[in-house]
């Protein structure tokens, strides 16, 4: 017995109308569609997973180098280099501005530096932020901060007044670290192979070996 023409475009519409339609192209376009979220659901991954698929970020400098030319400290002149360098250990990228706006996530990484006169306390904050969207308006897109870290250092060592910059810089190092170590944990725990692979590591298995890390040699 034939259909008629009314019945299969009836049929066809309820069939692309459908949420399972919507989930099935959304999974074969590798999207991942809004649909596939069950609403009401409470599990949540840890936020240090949004770093898992990114391949770089813009790092934006200006409070930075303001912050080193204010306080003359002429002991972390390579600091950017080093940022870099560690970073490319673990295959993240510095990403230039344009680099940044074409790439579908657009992290853009900040950087507050502050100091005290008294010279012992300083404050490094980062954040980092990327294109996101939120499930209450999946419409639109938003620039959300997915990382953050830093606080307040003091130091009572009368020796680290003379080598300011110096001691600042193991600071925001560390900060710099502990983010390439959250990057690097979210990989493994996703079961994300990186995009770059810095050429120290290359052969090599960094879930199961133990991978070099640079070693900085600070400016004498």
């Amino acid at each position: 017995m034939s259909k008629s023409p009314g019945l299969v475009l009836l049929v066809l519409l309820l069939h692309l109308a459908s949420p399972r339609a919507d989930a099935d192209d959304a999974a074969a376009s590798g999207t991942g569609g809004w649909q596939t979220i069950r609403i009401g659901e409470t599990h949540y991954n840890p936020k240090h997973h949004t770093l898992a698929r990114l391949t770089g970020a813009y790092f934006e400098l200006a409070n930075l180098r303001r912050f080193i030319e204010n306080e003359e400290l002429t002991e972390a002149v390579d600091l950017v280099a080093e940022m870099q360098r560690r970073l490319d250990a673990v295959g993240f990228r510095m990403q230039t501005k344009d680099q940044m706006e074409a790439d579908p996530a657009q992290a853009q990484f900040d950087i507050w530096p502050s100091a005290k006169p008294d010279c012992c306390t300083v404050g490094f904050w980062a954040n980092l932020t990327q294109a996101a969207r939120v499930t209450s308006n999946p419409a639109y897109k938003f620039r959300l901060g997915t990382w953050g870290g830093g606080g307040n250092f003091q130091t009572t060592a009368p020796e680290s007044c003379p080598n300011k910059g110096l001691w600042l810089a193991e600071e925001l190092l560390a900060i710099i670290d502990a983010f390439a170590a959250d990057y690097e944990k979210a990989r493994r725990e996703l079961h994300v192979a990186p995009a770059i692979v810095a050429p120290e590591r290359e052969g090599m298995d960094c879930d199961t070996q133990r991978c070099p890390r640079p070693v900085w040699t600070p400016l004498s």
